[in-house]
């Protein structure tokens, strides 16, 4: 599935764009999806609204393993009203681009 949003997403946008990514399920990406989740060239940012601690130490796996991509990665707490302070850092992230 991860080849299908890599496809979508370079049909979709060809300048810089940010990722809003909404993790109200827990779910685990396999090794290779891992490393090829956030690869577009054109993604300047990705907000990650977990709602549980699963969800977040899945969120951390994948900025660990992609340390040295840095990755403009910021997680945010579905449970703090992370949603208005993700879309606010996203905003933020395409205006400084």
């Amino acid at each position: 599935m991860v080849e299908e949003l890599d496809k979508f997403l370079t049909n979709s946008f060809d300048s810089q764009y940010a990722l809003l990514i909404n993790k109200l399920n827990d779910y685990n990406y396999s090794f290779e999806a891992m490393f090829s989740v956030a690869s577009h060239e054109n993604i300047q940012a990705i907000a990650v609204i977990n709602y549980s601690k699963e969800g977040e130490i899945m969120t951390l796996d994948i900025i660990e393993q992609r340390k040295i991509d840095q990755l403009n990665i910021k997680m945010f707490s579905g449970l703090d009203l992370g949603y208005q302070q993700s879309i606010n850092w996203l905003k933020n992230q395409l205006i400084m681009a």
